[in-house]
């Protein structure tokens, strides 16, 4: 009979065969493999808590409700239990109440992680194209709170497509001087870990305290950061001419009146089916304010019988103003004017429109005013064909309608309005609107555009002579010149820049690209050029401009969603809450992409901190 030590010995060397040769596993790793089972697990649980935040997130759902019963996060937490999410519904049953990780606490945690994992992979792609601008715009919420939104522009090498993220909100809670705003701008930028440095330009609207040239807050930062210029938004501008043509006063009479017609009609369904659905004629939102305008001057005929119906049938309130509306509607001057604002309207819906694209350049800007100032100045000098053909359809319509065109009367001294010398007859109507309102409007449109969108930024634009369009039209003096300019403001940037400038003349003068080939060449196209691969210093100039900012009307948009986010009901949610639900409502697609990895890292920042369950394998 063998001794015990024998049989324990004999024990022993089975378990040690039995493990090498992979029959069983060892103690220690037989824990570990029920912790690890354990942490996925657990992060299976936190997995579905994330997601159904991430999902009120992106579609702009409030997550807490008057009480946590009637939550839309805890309602669609029992929705996942009900489509068979078991780990869930165990989870929500037996966990601990402090484990639970559903409270309104965790909900703004999950929330801050979730905004600084996708700040994070943004400021990641950003950095790694080195050179982008900076683009703010502030508004106030619906508690309110000055809420500054930033953002930035650049090109992304990878994608060869150009960009602009919105990257955040921050509140001013300190003023709203210049200092205070520049400090935001710099101080969160740099927190969020962007080297401004890198910044080549900054977009702003035009008020004071943006565009100051002393003071200003562009001034402020590019004291610091020099590279960093100032370029006013071009629809910012393009609205300001708008508001510079209400020095012609029936033009600005006008407008009120389409828009006083607009609000009477859309303030009840009753008035509403007598002309169908007008659109809202928005100061702020520039592409409808232009379509009202065309809409309303395409329903015109409809909308004035509308009104003559109105004031004799409704109520007192409905009669009466639909009285006065219909008296200020069928004015010759108003009926005039409508015509003449719907025909330029309809021209600046269309460059609004552009301007809000984000692969726009300040170059594309720029020669598109130009040949819109080419185009108005052709009608002005052609004032009298083009306003009898204007005539004819204020002709037609007021035939339609029933109305006799007349003119004011004429005095020998007038002080508030146009006294054009004019007697009546039809050619001598259209003559005394010609002179007094269509050549004003049109001299004021012209020389609005010109003043506005003058050339501010002229060192700036010596980076658009890069382009071989440019280029073949300057000798080479003129542009040596051009990059010495563009050497002075980027030259940091820049190293051994001049040499391979005159080398990118020298090898598109030589090219034998047509002319026509080379205009139709955008400057994204040129940096995948062959001649652009091989002189890294003229592509990353090339970069810049392309990356300098046109408009802030992505930045305009996150308004749009800082609306839809804070509501009345929702007024008294915190700053950094409101920051990242925001934030991924915007780049809703860009979370979709990659929704499983985007929560997995979602997961292991959450786990970071100390936590009651383990996330994380030790």
């Amino acid at each position: 009979m063998a001794s015990e030590w024998h049989r324990g010995s004999s024990e022993k060397a089975g378990n040690f065969l039995s493990i090498m040769q992979n029959k069983t596993q060892s103690v220690e790793l037989q824990i570990n493999d029920h912790v690890k089972k354990l942490i996925e697990k657990n992060r299976t649980k936190l997995k579905s808590i994330i997601s159904t935040v991430v999902f009120c997130a992106t579609h702009n759902l409030p997550l807490r409700g008057k009480t946590d019963e009637h939550a839309i996060f805890n309602d669609l937490l029992h929705f996942r239990e009900e489509s068979g999410d078991a780990i869930l519904e165990e989870h929500l049953r037996s966990a601990p109440k402090n484990a639970k990780y559903i409270s309104h606490e965790v909900q703004n945690e999950i929330i801050d992680t979730c905004a600084a994992i996708l700040r994070t992979d943004l400021v990641n792609n950003i950095k790694s194209n080195e050179i982008y601008s900076i683009m703010a715009d502030e508004s106030m919420d619906i508690a309110g709170i000055e809420q500054l939104s930033l953002g930035v522009r650049f090109y992304d090498k990878k994608d060869k497509v150009i960009k602009e993220e919105f990257l955040g909100f921050t509140p001013l809670h300190h003023g709203l001087d210049a200092e205070t705003i520049a400090n935001a701008i710099t101080n969160t930028l740099t927190n969020w870990g962007l080297n401004l440095q890198y910044a080549v330009g900054q977009g702003y609207d035009g008020c004071s305290t943006m565009a100051g040239k002393i003071t200003g807050v562009h001034k402020r930062i590019s004291e610091s950061f020099p590279m960093a210029n100032f370029f006013h938004c071009a629809s910012h501008r393009l609205n300001l001419v708008i508001n510079d043509l209400n020095a012609v006063p029936q033009i600005r009479n006008t407008v009120a009146t389409v828009k006083e017609v607009t609000k009477f009609f859309r303030e009840n369904s009753q008035r509403r089916a007598v002309v169908g659905s007008l659109q809202k004629l928005c100061e702020t939102r520039w592409s409808e304010k232009y379509k009202s305008i065309r809409k309303f001057h395409a329903k015109f005929v409809n909308i004035v019988e509308g009104l003559h119906l109105l004031s004799n049938e409704g109520n007192k309130d409905t009669k009466q103003k639909a009285f006065q509306l219909y008296s200020a509607v069928t004015s010759t001057v108003f009926i005039v004017c409508l015509e003449i604002v719907a025909k330029y309207s309809a021209q600046l819906e269309i460059v609004a429109q552009m301007l809000q694209g984000v692969e726009v350049d300040l170059m594309r800007v720029s020669k598109h005013i130009e040949r819109l100032v080419e185009v108005l100045g052709a009608d002005r000098q052609n004032d009298e064909n083009e306003f009898t053909a204007l005539m004819k359809n204020v002709a037609k319509t007021a035939e339609d309608l029933g109305l006799t065109l007349t003119t004011p009367r004429v005095t020998k001294k007038q002080c508030h309005r146009s006294n054009v010398p004019s007697s009546s007859g039809s050619m001598n109507i259209a003559d005394y609107y010609r002179r007094s309102v269509f050549i004003p409007y049109l001299d004021s449109l012209i020389q609005a555009l010109r003043e506005r969108f003058s050339d501010r930024n002229q060192e700036a634009f010596e980076l658009f002579n890069l382009h071989p369009k440019n280029m073949k039209a300057l000798t080479r003096k003129e542009y040596e010149h051009s990059l010495e300019v563009i050497l002075r403001s980027y030259g940091s940037l820049l190293d051994n820049f001049m040499t391979e400038g005159l080398l990118w003349y020298d090898l598109w003068t030589r090219d034998n690209a047509s002319a026509e080939s080379v205009n139709k060449i955008c400057l994204v196209e040129l940096l995948d050029h062959n001649h652009a691969f091989f002189l890294p210093n003229v592509s990353k100039a090339i970069q810049i401009a392309i990356t300098l900012p046109p408009t802030t009307c992505t930045i305009e948009r996150s308004f749009s969603t800082l609306r839809q986010v804070k509501t009345w009901i929702r007024s008294s949610m915190a700053n950094s809450r409101l920051s990242g639900l925001c934030l991924m409502s915007v780049h809703r697609d860009l979370i979709q992409q990659s929704k499983d990895a985007f929560i997995e890292k979602s997961i292991d920042l959450f786990a970071m901190e100390q936590r009651r369950m383990q996330f994380l394998f030790k």
